[in-house]
C-alpha cells in the first residue's frame, strides 16, 4: 500500500519530535544525572507538549534504553570494521578505549551523558562493558592480558578507569596541550588513558606505548600528529 504524502509528512514530523527528545534527554540526564532528570524537563527542553513524549516513548526508562543503545551500536558498527584488521587484543581494546575517549573530549556533553549512563545504573552499562569484556577475555586467553586478575574484575576496573578519565577532563574542561587542535590534543589524552588501560590489565609499559602507537597509524582519530606533539614519540615515562 502506498503512503499518501500527508502520512509521509507526518511521519516525518514524528522523526522529526522523536529526534528532538532523543537530543534533550541526552542533554538533561548529562548535566543532572538519570534519577534528576525528568520527563518534564526532557519535553520542556526539546520544546515538545509534555503528553507528546508518552506518544515516542513509554517512560523516562525507555528513553534513557534507547539513547543507550544509540551509544552501543555506534561503538559496536566501529568495532566490526576494526576486528577485521586489528588482530591483536591489546589493539583492539585500545582503540575502542581511545574511541570513547575521543569522542568525548571533542564532544563533551556527550561525554557527560556516557558517564551518566555508564555509571548511573549498571544494568544499563551492560551492553557497552560486553565490548571490553571480549576483549579482556580474548586476551587473557591467549596471554597478551594478565590473567592475575578475574575477567569480570578487570572489565569494572578498566570501565571505572576510562569513565574516571572522561569525567575528570569534561566536566573540569582544562585545555589540552596548548597551540593543538581540539581533536589533536582529544587523541594525545585518549592515547594516555589508553596506555593506562593496558598497563592496569597488566601489559608492560614498552609494550602499552607499541600497542598504542599501532592502533594510532593503523586508525587514526584526527589528523597525524606532528613529531613533536606525538606522545608514541615520547621517551618511557609517557
Amino acid at each position: 500500500m502506498l503512503r499518501t504524502p500527508q502520512a509521509s509528512s507526518g511521519n516525518r514530523r514524528r522523526q522529526k519530535t522523536r529526534r528532538q527528545l532523543l537530543d534533550a534527554a541526552g542533554a538533561v540526564i548529562a548535566e543532572r544525572g538519570i534519577d534528576n532528570a525528568t520527563v518534564g524537563e526532557i519535553a520542556e527542553r526539546a520544546d515538545v507538549a509534555f503528553g507528546s513524549f508518552y506518544n515516542h516513548f513509554a517512560s523516562k526508562e525507555e528513553i534513557v534504553e534507547v539513547l543507550l543503545a544509540e551509544i552501543v551500536d555506534r561503538h559496536a558498527e566501529a568495532s566490526v570494521a576494526i576486528d577485521a584488521v586489528l588482530v591483536a587484543s591489546t589493539d583492539r581494546l585500545a582503540r575502542g578505549v581511545m574511541a570513547l575517549v575521543h569522542q568525548a573530549l571533542t564532544d563533551p556533553l556527550w561525554g557527560l551523558l556516557l558517564v551518566r549512563l555508564g555509571t548511573g545504573r549498571l544494568e544499563l552499562a551492560a551492553p557497552l562493558l560486553g565490548l571490553v569484556d571480549r576483549d579482556v577475555r580474548a586476551g587473557q586467553a591467549v596471554g597478551e592480558l594478565s590473567a592475575d586478575t578475574d575477567a569480570g574484575l578487570l572489565v569494572v576496573m578498566i570501565s571505572g578507569a576510562v569513565y574516571g578519565a572522561i569525567y575528570s577532563v569534561v566536566s573540569a574542561q582544562p585545555g589540552g596541550p596548548p597551540a593543538l587542535p581540539a581533536s589533536l590534543a582529544a587523541e594525545i589524552r585518549a592515547a594516555e588513558v589508553a596506555r593506562s588501560v593496558l598497563r592496569l590489565a597488566g601489559v608492560t609499559p614498552s609494550s602499552a606505548r607499541t600497542a598504542v602507537a599501532r592502533v594510532q597509524k593503523r586508525f587514526p582519530l584526527s589528523e597525524r600528529l606532528p613529531p613533536s606533539t606525538d606522545p608514541t614519540r615520547r621517551g618511557a615515562s609517557s
